[in-house]
């Protein structure tokens, strides 16, 4: 859970009551249970807004009771914390900082490999990002940013670290356009595996074609460094159009994933993905989203999954701080070698105030 923007300073609490349906709770492809499952997850978010600087902080635990599964009831069985900040150094000069961790069993919320395995198993991410950016004129800008990713898994799963490092520059030509370069270096370290480091070039671009029309895209090449090398090409493009009650994403991605899926190996990724999120009256608000992604090993073993999700979420809002949400989702893995297929299918409810 992220929270979303919060317009008043200090703290605030929340509450969440979620009651879900899910057919298949540890998405096998044989053998499938289905569960009712009651989370009650209570939440505290801090915020502090000055001229220079900005702090936030956020922290939630969720507590899960099974219907039918009553062995995996469990009091904190994932828990998120958030802290962020930005700093002003100078007018032309701004720090961001940004720590999150989270802990989960969900197995239909992320893509995981040894997927027959690990389908019980907590998994633990914790997350580091710091981005400096520097105005060196009102037309060029400078940027760094470093990243450290860590999962830990609580079984036969296997934890991972990646580092990201990335250096660019961008010019501002004129109002609605911005073209940039980046350099990257990621370093991948699994538990029982070498280390596996790869650098990439890119450049990118965002042009407003109008107030309503944004287009952002990316092209380059990546390369894989030590034995079994690999090169490949970058490729991403986002457009966003805006309306009076309707905003459209429309995304696709050809990378390295930056981040472990519980094996020994780095993937490349080929995610196409839509949302749309309306506002039907005053008080409704409707999201549709789709996205399937496949990921393909690039070192070890052969191995690839295609990950599909299809998400409808009907929100109402009863007073500022407070809505209900009803949400209907489904979601297909398919693993290769093997071919096997997995499916989920989720309905719940869920109530939140905050105070």
């Amino acid at each position: 859970f992220i929270p979303p923007s919060i317009a008043r300073q200090g703290f605030v609490y929340r509450i969440n009551l979620n009651a879900t349906y899910n057919n298949n709770i540890f998405f096998t492809s044989q053998n499938k249970e289905s569960d009712f499952i009651t989370t009650v997850s209570p939440g505290i978010h801090y915020i502090k807004r000055r001229a220079k600087y900005s702090l936030e902080a956020d922290y939630q635990i969720n507590a899960k009771l099974y219907s039918d599964n009553s062995r995996f009831n469990n009091a904190a069985e994932a828990q998120t914390f958030l802290l962020k900040s930005h700093y002003n150094l100078s007018p032309s000069t701004r720090i961001n900082l940004k720590e999150y961790y989270r802990s989960f069993k969900d197995p239909t919320g992320t893509i995981i490999a040894n997927t027959r395995q690990s389908r019980l198993e907590t998994l633990r991410e914790n997350s580091f990002y710091l981005s400096v950016a520097h105005n060196i004129n009102p037309r060029v800008m400078l940027n760094f940013d470093g990243s450290r990713l860590s999962n830990n898994f609580s079984g036969t799963a296997i934890d991972s670290d990646v580092n990201q490092v990335k250096l660019g520059a961008s010019y501002f030509f004129k109002p609605g356009l911005q073209i940039g370069v980046n350099a990257r270096k990621i370093n991948y370290n699994f538990k029982s595996n070498p280390t596996i480091n790869s650098d990439a070039y890119t450049i990118n671009f965002i042009k407003n074609i109008t107030r309503k029309y944004t287009f952002r895209g990316a092209l380059g090449r990546y390369q894989t460094r030590g034995v079994g090398a690999k090169s490949g090409k970058i490729r991403k493009a986002t457009l966003v159009l805006k309306f009076k009650k309707h905003k459209l994403n429309f995304n696709f991605s050809e990378d390295l994933m930056l981040r472990g899926i519980g094996s020994n190996a780095i993937f490349k990724t080929k995610t196409i993905s839509a949302n749309s999120r309306s506002r039907l009256s005053k008080a409704f608000y409707s999201d549709v989203s789709l996205e399937n992604s496949v990921y393909s090993s690039l070192s070890g073993a052969r191995s690839e999954f295609n990950f599909s999700t299809v998400k409808a979420v009907l929100t109402y809002s009863l007073r500022q701080g407070s809505f209900v949400r009803a949400e209907l989702s489904r979601v297909y893995q398919k693993d290769t070698p093997g071919s096997i297929e997995t499916t989920s299918n989720k309905l719940g409810l869920s109530y939140n105030t905050s105070f």
